[in-house]
């Protein structure tokens, strides 16, 4: 038979660490549950070896002789200290066995608790990671953001400048076509009072030679060459004799001297070319003013509003 660990009783309630592995601990309790079957099982043989009906034939020193053997195998004095002492050995190796169980329990449990712990500060620092990033991210956002206002703010100013500015010129404009027809208005109507005048300077001529004709019908006129000199004469040549009368006409600074008969000569010569004009061109209707040999050109509409040519 094996043989079994040896403890002393002393050492029977001491802890001491017994240097095996669980596996190992489980196989040595196997191990001793076997062998307490296989006493147990040897010495209930041994017991029943004893018949009654042989211990009428035993005598006391066979008994004796007998239970010494049974003694001297279990290597004891008395089969309860054995049986006592077996079953502290057992009670020895289930609380080592315990111990041993709660102490690599309790190290795996420090080894999840870390495992643990070290996965939630990962997660921390992972999460504090990446809510730094978000912050800068909306930074990031809100600056683009602030800027992109602050252009379209600039936009908006250049655009209400701009505008500022285009209806100024718009005003501008306006009050210019505004003063340029002002003066086109104030020039027709100085043109009007000019036509006017001068209608009214002709009408007065007009009578004046008339009355100056009726006056002087019967004298004789001047010859043919002095007629031409007259009607397209110079106003710069000298003072030209008179035939018929003897009378001579000079002009200086714009004015007209007439003296004897040839006053009514000259007036007479003046009559017979503005008639000559009237009769050879055309006649405005305002107070029957001479343009000439062609009438005033018209003007459109664009040309008195905008001063655009007409072609």
């Amino acid at each position: 038979m094996p043989a079994l660990y040896q403890i002393s009783p002393t050492s029977a309630n001491q802890n001491d660490t017994v240097l095996a592995y669980p596996n190992d601990s489980v196989s040595n309790i196997e191990l001793l549950v076997q062998l307490r079957e296989r006493v147990i099982d040897e010495v209930d043989r041994f017991f029943n070896s004893f018949s009654l009906k042989n211990l009428a034939n035993l005598m006391i020193e066979d008994i004796y002789e007998k239970e010494g053997q049974v003694l001297s195998w279990a290597e004891t004095d008395s089969t309860r200290m054995d049986l006592q002492r077996k079953m502290n050995i057992l009670l020895l190796h289930i609380r080592d066995l315990e111990k041993k169980v709660n102490a690599r329990f309790d190290e795996h449990d420090r080894a999840y608790r870390a495992l643990l712990t070290n996965i939630l500060k990962d997660m921390h620092d992972h999460k504090t990671a990446r809510s730094l990033d978000v912050v800068k991210s909306q930074q990031r956002i809100s600056t683009q953001v602030v800027a992109a206002a602050f252009d379209t703010v600039d936009v908006r100013k250049e655009v209400k400048e701009l505008n500022a500015k285009v209806t100024d010129l718009d005003g501008h404009v306006a009050t210019i076509r505004s003063e340029l027809l002002d003066f086109r208005a104030k020039e027709e109507e100085n043109h009007l009072n000019l036509s006017t005048q001068l209608g009214f300077l002709v009408d007065c001529i007009r009578r004046g030679d008339a009355k100056k004709g009726e006056g002087g019908s019967s004298r004789p006129q001047p010859p043919p060459d002095d007629q031409n000199r007259q009607s397209g004469g110079s106003g710069n040549r000298a003072d030209v004799p008179r035939k018929y009368g003897g009378g001579t006409v000079s002009r200086e600074s714009g004015s007209r001297g007439i003296s004897g008969s040839g006053e009514s000569w000259s007036r007479g010569d003046i009559s017979g070319s503005s008639k000559r004009r009237r009769s050879s061109g055309g006649e405005s209707p305002i107070r029957g003013i001479t343009y000439g040999p062609y009438l005033p050109s018209k003007r459109s509409a664009p040309y008195w509003l905008y001063g655009e040519r007409d072609f």
